[in-house]
């Protein structure tokens, strides 16, 4: 009797919870003034902090280096039992540059072993990459800035356009790389801010001498680094003629270039919003690169003899059909025509996370029918079935990272094929957070970081998975209650983290237009990327943690869970004004 008197409790709130009008709940959430803060917030920490052409020298973290009159390069010191990052003068011969139009990211070397602050390194260098201004501007489209009258206040729109440019900057050849082209040498690309031959060659020669044989075996021990086999041969002279760089000098990839045909997908839909500014009547704003995305079929895993696996990719089993990382011939020598990259270790893989990627852009696209596709996802829903994705991501040590993309995949690329897998993934994101909350109490609701020893970003990249997953799917699994308190401890477990940031420049979101100061919101920098083997080198970026916070809260209060709504369809966050010495800032659903 008692048992059939909970179940009845349980259906009772189950039909309330069905019959609420989701309208109802979305305005609830547009009337919680520390969520709408917190977004606030977070637009004025990415106008205050992207990288622009701003009047005097200064910090390379915000001011960009090639522009007017260049800016003070910087590079980040991170101390154990300091809370804060510190931006230190750049010494040679380290000399910082960056692009103007992103946002700062650094690269953390061995981390583990020269580790400082929460995993990173004691110090981390500056580095440009395709990934983060892709990511940092992708929920930025969930926005709309068209009941604003002044084109000159549509601070949304000035960020996208300052970004606007960028993926053209990383296009070699046919298809996109994760680096730009070495200023010493344009037909090879590599870290922005790592001088190759008089840093990384000494150091290279360095782990190859055998009398310092004890101190590299100690160093090393226990570290997922590169071989000295590999190294040993990039600096070999007769094998590799373009010497040290072939350590950096990577092919271009099916991972950045699907990022960046994806976001020039998705920012097509801006080319009759704003009839009032130039820029988006400009077509030559809104060129799409498909025959670059369509270079994933040509390198697939399907024939390929045993000596070209990685061996570090056995999950996906033998001839999966599915897309491979590198866009380069792995038949060819591997040193052999430098300028279209060099494969890491001469072995090609299948990464989940890339996979999920080129999916995502193909659906954007419409291009289901091209090799490969049929087989990615049957791969995907595999490595979700047989719970093998938390290794599945080569290049992805956050834990979490594969659950975001591959439900991105899902409901904003309309791969459906995709939804066997998601009421598993459901049942896995679910289990993960309580877990992770029973061991540690103080962070219910979050998401572990894995490798990553923040949580933040993992917790944001949790929260949007469950949102991007959708309560249909959670109603057919019975999951209903638990996913939609999920959703909530995630949300509020990210606003009582959130931490003031002091606004550096003048002209950030109005501020020249009040008399008050203003300040943003941000959350400690996560781990979003690192090198294949995962303990020589990481990349993190606070920019990239908060726009993975803003996707979280702006889906959260677009009521994302309830269905029609995509990043190309459905209803936008559209912002009423900003904040004045008149009025405060105002948000509307529609």
């Amino acid at each position: 009797m008692k048992r059939l008197f909970l179940m009845f409790c349980m259906l009772t709130v189950a039909i309330n919870v069905f019959s609420v009008d989701y309208s109802d709940i979305i305005s609830s959430r547009l009337s919680d003034q520390k969520l709408i803060k917190s977004v606030e917030g977070l637009l004025i920490f990415f106008d205050d902090t992207q990288i622009r052409n701003r009047p005097g020298k200064l910090s390379s973290v915000y001011d960009a280096s090639d522009s007017g009159d260049g800016c003070k390069g910087k590079v980040s010191l991170n101390l154990p039992f300091f809370q804060k990052t510190i931006n230190l003068p750049a010494i040679p011969p380290i000399t910082v540059r960056n692009v103007k139009g992103e946002w700062t990211s650094s690269v953390h070397f061995v981390p583990k072993k020269i580790g400082g602050r929460k995993g990173k390194s004691i110090v981390a260098v500056p580095d440009s990459n395709l990934f983060v201004p892709s990511f940092v501007v992708y929920p930025m489209n969930l926005f709309s800035e068209t009941e604003i009258k002044d084109p000159q206040n549509r601070y949304i729109c000035r960020i996208l356009k300052e970004a606007w440019h960028l993926d053209r900057k990383y296009k070699r050849g046919s298809a996109y790389n994760f680096w730009l082209p070495l200023r010493e040498n344009p037909d090879f690309t590599g870290p922005y801010n790592i001088p190759v031959e008089k840093s990384v060659l000494p150091l290279a020669k360095a782990y190859l001498n055998p009398k310092l044989d004890f101190f590299w075996t100690r160093f090393a021990a226990g570290l997922d680094v590169p071989s000295r086999e590999w190294v040993s041969e990039c600096l070999n002279k007769e094998l590799n003629t373009s010497g040290a760089s072939a350590l950096f000098n990577i092919p271009n990839d099916a991972d950045d270039t699907s990022t960046a045909v994806a976001l020039q997908l998705i920012r097509k839909q801006l080319s009759d919003k704003y009839t009032d500014d130039p820029f988006f009547n400009n077509s030559h704003n809104f060129e799409i690169d498909l025959p670059a995305l369509m270079l994933a079929s040509s390198y697939r895993d399907i024939g390929r003899l045993d000596k070209y696996e990685d061996g570090r990719d056995s999950w996906k089993g033998k001839n999966s059909g599915a897309f491979l990382t590198w866009y380069r011939d792995e038949t060819m020598p591997i040193f052999s025509s430098p300028q279209k990259g060099i494969i890491p270790l001469g072995k090609n893989n299948v990464d989940a996370v890339v996979n999920a990627n080129v999916v995502f852009a193909l659906g954007l696209a419409g291009k289901k029918d091209v090799p490969g596709y049929k087989e990615s996802i049957k791969l995907l829903n595999r490595a979700i079935e047989e719970r093998t994705w938390p290794r599945c991501g080569l290049y992805y040590p956050q834990y979490v990272i594969f659950p975001y993309v591959v439900s991105r995949a899902f409901r904003d690329g309309g791969n459906n094929g995709l939804k066997t897998g998601m009421k598993t993934l459901l049942d896995d994101l679910l289990t993960i957070q309580k877990e992770y909350g029973d061991k540690k109490s103080s962070h219910k609701g979050a998401f572990p970081g894995g490798e990553d020893k923040t949580d933040y970003l993992a917790t944001a990249l949790g929260v949007t998975s469950l949102l991007n997953i959708g309560i249909d799917i959670a109603r057919e699994e019975g999951k209903l209650i638990p996913y939609n308190k999920a959703i909530k401890d995630g949300i509020y477990y990210l606003l009582k983290n959130r931490k003031k940031y002091k606004v550096k420049n003048f002209d950030t979101v109005g501020r020249d237009k009040l008399s008050e100061k203003i300040s943003g919101y941000t959350w400690d920098c996560g781990l979003f990327f690192s090198a294949s083997f995962w303990d020589l080198a990481h990349w993190r970026s606070e920019a990239y943690t908060n726009a993975m916070v803003l996707e979280a809260f702006t889906k959260y209060l677009l009521g994302y869970e309830f269905g029609g709504v995509t990043i190309m369809h459905g209803r936008r966050l559209h912002i009423k004004s900003y904040r004045t010495n008149d009025s405060g800032f105002e948000l509307d659903v529609k």
